[in-house]
């Protein structure tokens, strides 16, 4: 009964909204007053609790904004059948995180300022059973960091007072998948969304691209570029904006439709690095999305997609539905041209990268159903990435070992490289069938990733 009490208030303060506050009656103040008291004299009964939480009006809507979202009993969810209009005939959203298999445990990797709120929703369908049901592989909901979920708050709850959605223009290419900016009442951006529905077709972009990212698949490569992003300390983060994977319904929105997508902040900026010029942005800076870009096998990093924030004018990478592919190809690294990526990594930068662990990505990989090619390209840039540095090469160098020149007649390393990861692949399937004292999945990850230690090092000799 206290679990539900707890529940009864989360559900209640998210639902709310800055103008159902201020209409709340004085009756209801009063009897916030009278319960109060009583508790104070006396232990007060399960039942009361739930009564009181359901009655009584809640802290200002600012207040519960700013409040980061810790606890796993807090689900950032509005009822569909509970959800009232308010006097001024506004529905409340149902907007709740995407959900996923568990992952208890390995957001424990993510760097000691951002903890992972997990949502848990059992336990609330007894106070909603139209509570919108996540799509993922077991049924629990992906973990956020603290600052996504506050954008997931923010986001619901200027959708339930009037905010809306818009489309983003981009004439620029004219196979683009769409993209909403999510603002509230008065028109201020708080965050882009891209419905996994709207994606474009694989029509017109690289072979990379084709084979490694299926449409649709898009917005969980947003998301997982976040999540990989944040597991690093704060000094060697990119910066990507922070992101969620969510289902959004309103009348007000698609026509009422469900859409499941990526939510991600919205930052503002001076446009795109393309517009500045390289010795604009410090070292750090630069390096820093080098290193993630080659982490995750970036296949389309250009100059619009690094955008230059208007508060610090450091740059911020966005857009990564084409990044983690699921089988290696040729990468698109505009930055490998700049001064910034020819010049050494200090020895901070050489530690983290020796430090990295090569199958970070596999649990949330499989989590979010990608497959297992996607976790392996994240174990051969890595393990690739540690023998380069261990080299001294620099990210430039890197970048062109990567990429196949034209005019070239001998293979490049991409080439080279994708004969021993498939023997390497028969060697993980061959474990995965044998028993083992731990998991086989594991022992299975583990052979491959050993295997692809030795083809790296040999493709690199």
């Amino acid at each position: 009964m206290v679990r539900m009490a707890v529940a009864a208030g989360v559900v209640a303060s998210q639902v709310a909204t800055a103008e159902a506050y201020s209409l709340a009656s004085a009756s209801a103040q009063e009897v916030h007053v009278e319960a109060a008291a009583e508790t104070a004299a006396e232990a007060v009964a399960d039942s009361a609790v739930l009564s009181c939480l359901a009655k009584c009006a809640e802290p200002p809507a600012a207040h519960a904004l700013a409040e980061p979202v810790r606890r796993r009993s807090e689900p950032i969810v509005t009822p569909r059948t509970h959800a009232k209009p308010s006097d001024g005939g506004l529905a409340s959203p149902i907007f709740s995180p995407a959900t996923s298999p568990t992952l208890v445990g390995s957001p424990g990797k993510l760097g000691d300022e951002e903890d992972t709120a997990l949502f848990e929703l059992n336990g609330l369908e007894e106070l909603d059973p139209a509570v919108v049901s996540a799509p993922g592989k077991k049924g629990a909901s992906l973990p956020m960091t603290d600052r996504a979920a506050q954008l997931v708050t923010e986001v619901n709850a200027a959708v339930a007072t009037g905010g809306s959605a818009r489309l983003i223009e981009d004439d620029s290419d004219s196979r683009s998948s769409s993209s909403y900016y999510i603002q509230d009442q008065d028109g201020a951006r708080l965050a882009v969304f891209k419905p996994c529905d709207e994606e474009a077709s694989s029509a017109g972009v690289s072979a990379a691209v084709t084979r490694g990212c299926a449409v649709g698949e898009g917005a969980n490569r947003e998301y997982l570029a976040y999540m990989l992003d944040m597991q690093s300390p704060a000094e060697f983060r990119a910066g990507v904006p922070e992101t969620a994977l969510v289902r959004l319904q309103h009348p007000a929105l698609f026509d009422g439709q469900e859409k499941i997508g990526s939510l991600q902040r919205f930052r503002a900026n001076r446009g795109g690095a393309e517009d500045w010029g390289a010795p604009s942005f410090s070292r750090k800076n630069v390096q820093n999305i080098a290193l993630f870009d080659l982490l995750t096998l970036n296949l389309d990093r250009h100059g619009g997609n690094m955008l230059v924030s208007a508060e610090s004018g450091e740059l911020i990478p966005i857009d990564h539905g084409c990044a983690l592919p699921s089988e290696l190809g040729e990468p698109w690294l505009d930055w490998r041209l700049w001064e910034q990526a020819a010049q050494p990594v200090d020895e901070a930068t050489q530690s983290f990268v020796r430090n990295l662990d090569p199958l970070a990505a596999a649990p949330l990989t499989e989590e979010l159903g990608l497959g297992d090619g996607v976790w392996r390209t994240v174990c051969v840039m890595t393990l690739l990435l540690q023998l380069s540095i261990g080299q001294g090469k620099t990210l430039r160098q890197l970048a062109d070992l990567m990429m196949q020149h034209e005019g070239e007649s001998s293979p490049g390393l991409i080439e080279r490289l994708r004969g021993d990861l498939r023997e390497a692949g028969a060697a993980a399937k061959a474990v995965e069938g044998e028993e083992w004292p731990w998991s086989s999945a594991d022992a299975a990850q583990s052979t491959w990733a050993e295997h692809c230690r030795h083809a790296v090092a040999a493709a690199q000799a």
